[in-house]
């Protein structure tokens, strides 16, 4: 006896495929786990059986599930469990010391407090906490206070010494140990260490990750996220089995590509797993490299970097480069091109591309590089840039318009914890250059919103290797659909912030419904 698959009717709707050949529609339907029919007008009765779910949209709007491409869910999920010392809640270093006093004073003196979020352009004193900060409110508990970039930290002096940081101790290659200069004593700010205190600082208890990782499932579900590129510089054998066990018990539900080390290139392929490589929805994706000018100097330099893009491609690994200065990124292009050889018909990344002059955008097309960049990045943090970058350079921040008039291939990413994930303010701010004050960020560089939602669904999928089979709204595609309350491409632009999603599908499952 044949079983008969469960099926969904979406209908009423305004419906944004990503499709040339059919922009709109106004029904779907859903056959297990894969969308067969799509079409405007009468419903075709014929595909209507007893095991099918109708849905009214009541004229609401479906596009496709949005697709992170660049994310860190484990960070973005132990900062839920951590001291939030975000924007909206401190002004200043005696906040931040306060609300970290607050959760030492709940546990014992061996647990360390760990805060999360500060910028300093956001505090009064227009400066990052030291060690002596932290001291002051909480002598006794080791304390780690992590940057909203996720590139720098600050330790308190009792988990400088557990980590085993003093005077004596040099710079690791790629990171910095700010000192005071005439004693040379650590102030307490760490920058790009984050792989120097792997293993040195204690991870969260497993029930407080399956905690935070709910929250975040949540909010991506609710949001109308669907899948999820994790860019870990450090994602090793051992983070691919951790993920792989949060997807199978459902703690994670959208689709996962998980970014791997460069280091951990060998012990994928001696254990089998390629790049493409999955098991269920969890997909093994680019090698991630880390390059910056964090020392004053290009790291890692430019014979090491090149040896890493060749080593990723001989492996069979797309690579994608964490690019943010402009001579950063002009090297990165540069050594994509002369390791080209190695890669074949792949698609090499370039991760933010925060910083990108003129002369590149032809380059960048020329070679198929796609950019995966954080229009968030305007809202968030564009009086920042508008403060504290150089006129000139402003131009330059996030060139989604210019790259998308020539042709460039764009996914779209949130970087969160680095900023909030919801992708409605990244929408707005694409579309509007408008940064959370209400200043204008380069308003040359925006794009439509058709665009910009197109950029955050085929487009990431694109960057991801998977638009053959999911980010538009066509037969033959995953079912991985969202419901919005509005129409994004008719509300008034200041409206979109405020956009609801009220249905999310994943796989042809409604995993939520507002």
């Amino acid at each position: 006896m044949s079983i008969v698959e469960k099926s969904i009717f979406l209908y009423n709707a305004t419906v944004i495929t990503m499709e040339i050949s059919m922009p709109r529609a106004s029904w779907v339907y859903v056959e297990g786990s894969i969308i067969r029919s799509v079409g405007s007008g009468a419903l075709p009765k014929h595909l209507i059986g007893s095991n099918t779910q109708l849905i009214d949209c009541q004229g609401m709007t479906i596009i496709p599930g949005f697709n992170d491409a660049h994310i860190h869910i484990f960070a973005t999920a132990s900062n839920s469990i951590g001291v939030d010392c975000g924007y909206n809640l401190v002004s200043s270093i005696t906040d931040i010391g306060q609300r970290l006093k607050e959760k030492a004073d709940k546990v014992t003196s061996d647990v360390w407090v760990k805060g999360f979020g500060y910028h300093e352009f956001n505090l009064i004193e227009k400066a990052h906490p030291t060690r002596w900060d932290l001291d002051n409110w909480v002598p006794h508990h080791p304390v780690r206070l992590r940057h909203s970039s996720g590139h720098a930290i600050v330790l308190n002096s009792k988990a400088l010494a557990l980590v085993g940081i003093d005077k004596t101790t040099a710079d690791p290659v790629y990171g910095v140990i700010d000192r005071f200069e005439d004693t040379g004593e650590p102030t307490g700010l760490l920058l790009e260490m984050n792989e120097y205190l792997e293993g040195k600082i204690p991870p969260p208890h497993e029930h407080e990750i399956n905690r935070g990782l709910t929250d975040f499932n949540r909010n991506c579900i609710q949001m109308g996220i669907t899948s999820l590129q994790d860019a870990n510089p450090m994602n090793s054998l051992e983070d691919w089995n951790a993920f792989l066990s949060k997807v199978n018990e459902k703690i994670i539900e959208p689709d996962v590509r998980m970014m791997v080390s460069i280091n951990a290139v060998e012990e994928f392929i001696s254990e089998g797993l390629l790049f493409g490589s999955s098991a269920g929805s969890l997909t093994l994706s680019s090698v991630k490299i880390m390059s910056g000018l964090t020392t004053g100097a290009l790291y890692p330099p430019t014979e090491e970097l090149e040896n890493k893009i060749r080593y990723a491609g001989e492996n069979g690994f797309q690579v994608a480069i964490h690019g943010v200065e402009a001579e950063v990124n002009s090297e990165i292009v540069r050594l994509m091109y002369k390791s080209r050889a190695s890669f074949g018909i792949l698609s090499n990344r370039i991760e933010h591309l925060s910083e990108c002059p003129p002369e590149l955008i032809a380059d960048i097309y020329k070679q198929k590089i796609t950019v995966v960049t954080q229009p968030g990045f305007i809202y968030y943090r564009g009086d920042k840039y508008k403060e504290e970058i150089p006129v000139n350079r402003q131009e330059w921040l996030y060139r989604i318009g210019s790259l998308h008039n020539a042709g460039v291939k764009i996914g779209i990413g949130s970087d969160s914890p680095v900023i909030p994930i919801n992708p409605m303010y990244s929408i707005y701010s694409a579309i509007t250059r408008k940064t959370a004050s209400g200043n204008v960020l380069n308003v040359k560089e925006a794009v439509s919103v058709e665009d910009i939602i197109k950029m955050y669904t085929l487009g990431s999928a694109y960057a991801g290797n998977e638009d053959k089979i999911k980010g538009s709204i066509k037969p033959g595609h995953k079912a991985d659909l969202i419901v919005l309350d509005s129409d994004p491409t008719v509300v008034d632009y200041e409206l979109i912030k405020s956009i609801k999603n009220v249905m999310t599908i994943v796989s042809g499952e409604v995993l939520w419904q507002g």
